[in-house]
């Protein structure tokens, strides 16, 4: 049956986005006018519910209406409308499509008159048949191959149609796609001259002169877009259930950052908060070190405007202790930046010269031979290579804001919570906060180098030190260690003894005392590199 072959080709899945639209709206039009010609009848309405059409009928609208095309989901629409007059006659869909109905237009010529005429009515069986194998083919190759739909050979495969001189009305296909040519006159019916000009189009058409379509879709407008803008950022932080955009102004967090943009002082503290209130939600892959990365970028790049946030978060007693030493470790790592120590310095160059090891060890073989010759050597001028320029330290001038408020705000911190308990013990959490304290104020005081600033800072760190040195946490010892070697790089001997007097003395006791009785193997080590070094000595002169 013409029907049922038909409905069977244009119910597949592919046809929808393979077959031509022209070709597509014709066989649409033919399923919906044999509806209704299936309702003429009780007899052919019994055949019809008889039959698995209605199943295929269904699959074959939802293909349609699920297209991208606007023009193929309002052919979907417009069978799912007539089907829905035969599933349901009291309560049929409308889905309110602009235009006029092409099966109401042409309907108007009489069923009878065309069978008269006709007994075959509009359509050619075989004519279908070899046009619909044609879109079978070319539907099978391009789901086999991905590649672009030849829809003009679809086209060309199909036999020519053939001139009937007995046939006094033809149904002209192409007239349902509601085209603008005029020129025929015929309102959608044309008769011999309509068919040789067809013929002379196809004969005209060239393959070079169709484009194809591209199927391969690379996807990039399905990721998300980076962040250009400080509130994009802050926006694709804090945006809910959104994975991609998420990670993706995670990762450019630190890049945008660093681009020093405009809004850049005043949005700095509310990224500050947005990195650190954000969770590792989605399982990040490195979400710590991009998360660091990231407020180490913004406190180095603003500090007037994160620091008293970031001290204020880490002196908060209800944060995590986990939270409070990221915050000491992130001001850390953006002091070290700005006086570009650590891993941050910055290379020298390659005209500098510099003496490798095989070059020292050939100095120290034939001292005496070289010594002789440079003497005896008689010179006129000496080409020195260039000095390494200096280069201020941009540091120096956010030093006391990195230490005072941490050092004294600690202070007060200890005085509030100790009248709160009556114990004297400090807690484990408190002792393990002391500890990296302790460690990033000395990194402090290191990073100022020989700032004026860096001498009263240096001695306000070795007395708070030095009075954490009976701690019986030997992190703590560890870093007293530590802090009296930082201590002893920015300031020179002579103004320890003369600001500390006797104390430098019980200090030198102290270190040889550890070196000897203390239960740390880290204590004892750190002790025994600070007082082989020459630093020491030069304390215990008179």
């Amino acid at each position: 049956m013409i029907f049922d072959v038909v409905l069977t080709r244009w119910s597949q899945t592919e046809f929808a986005g393979a077959a031509d639209y022209a070709l597509n709206a014709s066989i649409c039009f033919f399923l919906r006018y044999a509806m209704k010609t299936f309702l003429a009848t009780p007899a052919t309405a019994a055949t019809f519910g008889e039959r698995d059409w209605v199943a295929k009928l269904c699959k074959g609208v939802q293909d349609h209406m699920n297209h991208s095309l606007e023009r193929t989901r309002r052919l979907g629409m417009r069978v799912g409308e007539t089907l829905s007059l035969i599933l349901s006659p009291d309560n049929p869909l409308n889905f309110e499509i602009e235009g006029d109905d092409p099966l109401e237009i042409y309907c108007r010529i009489s069923m009878e008159t065309v069978t008269a005429t006709d007994p075959r009515g509009a359509f050619d069986l075989n004519e279908m048949t070899a046009t619909l194998h044609g879109v079978d083919d070319a539907v099978s190759e391009a789901a086999a191959g991905h590649a672009s739909l030849p829809f003009a050979n679809v086209t060309k495969r199909a036999p020519k149609k053939l001139n009937h001189k007995s046939r006094a009305v033809t149904f002209d296909p192409d007239e349902l796609v509601g085209s603008d040519d005029d020129v025929t006159g015929s309102g959608g019916f044309s008769g011999d001259d309509g068919e040789e000009k067809e013929e002379e189009d196809s004969d005209s058409d060239s393959d070079m002169s169709l484009e194809a379509y591209d199927l391969d879709d690379p996807e990039d407008d399905l990721s998300a877009k980076l962040p250009v803008y400080l509130k994009d950022l802050i926006a694709g932080l804090q945006v809910e259930d959104d994975r991609e955009k998420t990670e993706a102004a995670l990762r450019e967090a630190e890049r945008l950052l660093r681009k020093r943009p405009r809004d850049l002082h005043e949005n700095a503290t509310a990224v500050v908060t947005t990195l650190l209130r954000l969770e590792d939600k989605y399982n990040t892959p490195d979400f710590i070190q991009l998360r660091a990365n990231a407020l180490a970028a913004a406190c180095a790049v603003s500090p007037l405007q994160t620091i008293p946030y970031l001290q204020s978060q880490a002196l908060e007693r209800e944060q995590l202790l986990q939270s409070r030493i990221d915050v000491l470790q992130v001001m850390v790592t953006a002091s070290q930046e700005l006086s570009e120590i650590g891993a941050f310095r910055t290379p020298r160059t390659a005209n500098v010269k510099t003496l490798d090891q095989q070059e020292i060890g050939k100095l120290g073989d034939d001292l005496d031979a070289r010594t002789t010759r440079e003497l005896k050597t008689r010179r006129w001028g000496y080409r020195r290579g260039p000095v390494a320029q200096a280069k201020k330290n941009a540091f120096a001038e956010h030093a006391v804001q990195f230490f005072s408020p941490l050092l004294f705000g600690y202070m007060d911190y200890v005085r509030t919570h100790a009248a709160d308990k009556e114990a004297t013990q400090m807690s484990d959490i408190e002792a393990v906060f002391l500890a990296h304290l302790l460690h990033a104020l000395a990194s402090f005081v290191e990073c100022t180098g020989h700032a004026p600033q860096a001498i009263p800072m240096a001695k306000c760190l070795l007395e708070f030190a030095w009075h954490q040195r009976t701690s019986s946490v030997a992190a703590i010892r560890r870093q007293v260690i530590f802090c009296m070697s930082r201590v002893l790089i920015v300031v020179p001997p002579f103004l320890l003894r003369q600001d500390f007097g006797d104390n430098i003395m019980d200090m030198v006791a102290w270190l040889q005392l550890v070196q000897r009785q203390d239960p740390d193997e880290g204590c004892r080590e750190g002790s025994r590199l600070l007082l082989a070094s020459n630093a020491i000595p030069t304390l215990t002169l008179p």
